[in-house]
C-alpha cells in the first residue's frame, strides 16, 4: 500500500496531474472556453503560484478562489478599462458586456465568451457598489465548480492506485506463486513443506512465550505507569503505534525508505503484537479511572483508529493523529498556506465514521510543529481571527480539546533570523544536510524557518516583560511577548484569551457540545457549518474559512447568537465564527 501509493504520488508528479486537472477546472469555470482561460492561467497572479522554471511547466497544482478573481478582475480591468476598477461591480460587467458584443461574442485571452459574461452579469445584480459581496458570489461559483476538479483527479487516482498496486503485489509475490505452483504439482514436497512450517511455528510461539514478554512488556509497563496521585493523566511514550515490531528485526526495504523518508517503517508500523501489547499496558499501568492514555499515532486513520479507542477494546483512550496538520503532499518544512478546507473534510469524516463508541482528541498545536495559526495565514492582522476560529472548531466539536502552551494566546510563529537562533536539534540537522547537498544558504534558512519546532518551544510569555522566568530562558524569541501575553489578554473581552474562556465555560454548561452528535450542513467550499446535538439542546456553528468575507445562510425561526468572534451581524467576516443556540418551544 505504501509502495503504490508512493508511486502514484511519483507518477502525478512527474506527469504534473494535480496542475492539468486544476487547469481544467478553470477552463470549465469559464463556460469551457480554453483560449481566455489559458489568458488567464498566464496572469503573474497565476504563474507565481508555480515552482516550475519552465514556462511550459508551470501548472500550479492548487489554485484557490482568491488568485483566480483577483487576476479575472485585474485582467479584464487592464485590457478594458484602462487599468481602473470602476466603483461598482455593475459598471465593470457593463463594461466588458460592451467589449464582448463589440467583438461579436468571440472569445481571446482578454475577453471571455458571452456565457461566461452573462453570468457575471447575474451574479452583479443585487450588490450595488459591494465589490467583496460581488467577489464572494464570484469565489463561491468557482470553488463549487474546483470541487469536480477533485473528483476527476480522485477517480484517476483511484485507477492510477490500482494499477501500481496490482504491479506491485504480483512482482513482491512472483516467488510465492512460482513456489504455489511447485507445491501444487508435488505431494512430496507439500508434506514435507508442512512439517517444516509446523516445526517452525511451535519454536516460535515458544520463543514468545520464555523471552519476549518477560524481557520487553514489564519494563515498558513499568515505565509508563504514573505516580500514585488521583485525577494524574498519564500519557504514552511517543509512537504508540510502533510499540510491536516484526520478530527478528529484519532490515528495511530500501526504496520504501527512501520514498517515505523513514526506512524500516513497514516492519515496525502497527506490528503483529500491537494490540496485544497496549491491552498489557493498559491492564498493568493505566488501570484506574483517574488515568487516560493517550497514543500519538502518526498515520493512522478512522478504522485503524477505533481499533486503538474503541471503549470495548481495552487499549487507549485517544489518539494523537497528525494527518489533519498539513495539507496532503506537503510537509511542515514547506512554506505554504494552508487549506482550512482539507480541514472541513478531515473533520467531517471522523466525526461521521467515529460516531459512539470512540472517541477522538481535537488538536493543532504542540512540542514538534510550527503554530497552526501561522500556518493557515500568517499576516499578523488575522492572527486573532484565525486563532478563535481554531478554538472555536477544538471547543465545538465532539472530541476533548488539547491546546498547547501560548496557544490560549494565539501566539504565533517568531521572526527567528538565523540559524544559530534556533536550539532544535532537527533544524540543525536538516540545514547541514542542504548545505552538504549545495542549496544557498538563505534557501536553507527559509526551508528550515518554515518547520522549525523552535516556534513553539518559545515560552508563553505572562506579561511585557516574559514573566516566564527573571532569568535568561532557554529560547529567545523574537520579542512578540511585549503584545502577546496573559497581562495584556486578561479582561479584554476581544481577546483570543478571553474567547477561550468563554467557549469552555459554554461547552462544560451545555451536554450537547461535549456528548451530542455532530451533524454537518451543505455550505461552500469556503464555509463551514455543523450542528451539535444532544436531546432538546442544540447548537449550530458556521465558521468562515477564508480571508474574504463569506456569505451568510441565517439559520431559521427560534435559533439565538451566542457567541461571535467577529461583527456578529450581515455576512461573516475573514475567518469570522459564530454559534447559535436553538430555543425549543
Amino acid at each position: 500500500s505504501l509502495l503504490a501509493t508512493a508511486l502514484q504520488e511519483l507518477w502525478s508528479s512527474i506527469r504534473s496531474l494535480r496542475g492539468k486537472y486544476m487547469e481544467r477546472a478553470v477552463v470549465s469555470f469559464f463556460g469551457d472556453d480554453p483560449v481566455f482561460a489559458k489568458g488567464l492561467l498566464a496572469h503573474p497572479l497565476i504563474v507565481a503560484l508555480s515552482k516550475a522554471t519552465r514556462a511550459e511547466d508551470r501548472k500550479p497544482s492548487y489554485i484557490n478562489a482568491d488568485a483566480v478573481i483577483s487576476s479575472l478582475i485585474a485582467l479584464l480591468c487592464d485590457k478594458h478599462l484602462a487599468g481602473l476598477r470602476p466603483a461598482t461591480p455593475a459598471e465593470f460587467v457593463a463594461t466588458v458586456t460592451d467589449a464582448s458584443q463589440r467583438a461579436g461574442g468571440a472569445s481571446s485571452g482578454a475577453l471571455p465568451n458571452p456565457a461566461f459574461v452573462d453570468a457575471m452579469r447575474g451574479l452583479a445584480m443585487g450588490v450595488g457598489q459591494d465589490w467583496p459581496a460581488f467577489e464572494a458570489r464570484l469565489a463561491a461559483w468557482y470553488d463549487a465548480v474546483g470541487e469536480r476538479s477533485i473528483g476527476w483527479f480522485k477517480r484517476h487516482t483511484q485507477v492510477t492506485l490500482f494499477v501500481f498496486g496490482f504491479l506491485a503485489a504480483m512482482v513482491a509475490n512472483i516467488n510465492p506463486i512460482l513456489i504455489s505452483a511447485r507445491l501444487w504439482q508435488d505431494e512430496a514436497l507439500r508434506k514435507a513443506t508442512l512439517t517444516v512450517a509446523q516445526e517452525v511455528a511451535t519454536n516460535y510461539n515458544q520463543q514468545v512465550s520464555e523471552a519476549d514478554k518477560p524481557a520487553v512488556t514489564p519494563p515498558a509497563a513499568a515505565v509508563s505507569a504514573p505516580a500514585a496521585a488521583p485525577a494524574i493523566p498519564a500519557a504514552l511514550p511517543p509512537a504508540a503505534a510502533a510499540a510491536s515490531k516484526t520478530p527478528g528485526l529484519p532490515p528495511g526495504n530500501p526504496l520504501i525508505g527512501r520514498l517515505i523518508g523513514f526506512t524500516g517503517m513497514e516492519h515496525y508500523f502497527h506490528g503483529p503484537r500491537l494490540h496485544e501489547h497496549l491491552k498489557q499496558l493498559r491492564a498493568e499501568a493505566f488501570d484506574d479511572p483517574d488515568c487516560v492514555a493517550i497514543g500519538e499515532t502518526p498515520g493512522i486513520g478512522p478504522q485503524m483508529g477505533k481499533l486503538l479507542v474503541g471503549y470495548d477494546r481495552g487499549e487507549l483512550d485517544m489518539i494523537f493523529n497528525f494527518e489533519h496538520l498539513e495539507n496532503p503532499g506537503r510537509t511542515r518544512f514547506d512554506d505554504y498556506r494552508y487549506d482550512l478546507g482539507y480541514l472541513k473534510r478531515y473533520y467531517t469524516r471522523w466525526q461521521a465514521e467515529y460516531g459512539d463508541g470512540y472517541w477522538m482528541s481535537l488538536f493543532f498545536d504542540n512540542h514538534d510543529n510550527p503554530r497552526f495559526v501561522s500556518k493557515v495565514d500568517p499576516r499578523p492582522e488575522h492572527r486573532v481571527a484565525v486563532a478563535k476560529l481554531l478554538a472555536t472548531i477544538q471547543f465545538t466539536l465532539r472530541g476533548t480539546p488539547f491546546l498547547y502552551q501560548g496557544q490560549e494566546l494565539g501566539m504565533a510563529d517568531q521572526g527567528f533570523t538565523e540559524l544559530s537562533q534556533l536550539r532544535d536539534v532537527e533544524s540543525h540537522n536538516l540545514a547541514a544536510e542542504l548545505t552538504a547537498s549545495g542549496v544557498a544558504p538563505a534557501e536553507v534558512f527559509a526551508r528550515v524557518l518554515a518547520g522549525t519546532r523552535d516556534h513553539t518551544r518559545v515560552p508563553m510569555a505572562w506579561d511585557a516583560g516574559g514573566g516566564f522566568t527573571t532569568g535568561v530562558p532557554w529560547i529567545a524569541g523574537d520579542g512578540g511577548h511585549a503584545e502577546v501575553n496573559v497581562a495584556a489578554q486578561e479582561g479584554d473581552p476581544d481577546s483570543v484569551l478571553e474567547w477561550h474562556r468563554a467557549l469552555i465555560a459554554l461547552r462544560r454548561s451545555n451536554r450537547a457540545l461535549v456528548y451530542g452528535e455532530t451533524i454537518t450542513e451543505r455550505s461552500s467550499r469556503r464555509v463551514w457549518r455543523y450542528r451539535r446535538r444532544a436531546g432538546e439542546e442544540e447548537f449550530l456553528v458556521v465558521l468562515n474559512l477564508s480571508d474574504r468575507v463569506a456569505r451568510l445562510r441565517a439559520p431559521g425561526p427560534g435559533w439565538t447568537l451566542e457567541h461571535a468572534s467577529g461583527p456578529g451581524t450581515g455576512p461573516l467576516a475573514p475567518y469570522e465564527a459564530r454559534i447559535w443556540r436553538l430555543a425549543r418551544a
